[in-house]
Order: C-alpha cells, then sequence, then structure tokens
C-alpha cells in the first residue's frame, strides 16, 4: 500500500477560466473614430482590444 490510513496527502493540481472586460479605448465597439485636423471623420480599428493574428477588434480585453 502506497499510503497509511490517516497519512495526510496532498493533491496539487491547476484549473483556469477565461475572463475578459470591455475595452476601455473603443467601450466594446471595437473601432476608434478620429476626427482629423480638417475635420474629417475616420474610424480605425482600435489596436487595444485586437490579438495580432486577427482581423477585426473584439471589443474585449482578456
Amino acid at each position: 500500500m502506497k499510503y497509511k490510513i490517516g497519512q495526510e496527502v496532498w493533491w496539487a493540481r491547476f484549473e483556469t477560466s477565461e475572463s475578459s472586460i470591455e475595452c476601455p479605448d473603443c467601450a466594446g465597439k471595437g473601432h476608434i473614430r478620429c476626427i482629423m485636423g480638417d475635420e474629417t471623420e475616420v474610424t480605425v480599428d482600435c489596436q487595444n482590444c485586437q490579438v495580432g493574428f486577427e482581423e477585426f477588434s473584439r471589443g474585449r480585453i482578456k
């Protein structure tokens, strides 16, 4: 028998859970509206919540 009756045994384990928050830069929209010097508006993808290999911004940060 590997363990004796009443012997304290420790069991190590690891668990993960994924969580995310709304992006503070784009407020969860996935894009940012920029007003240029000549008052024209341009919409660009949010770089804060975009994962490098994906083509779109999620609007959330992990």
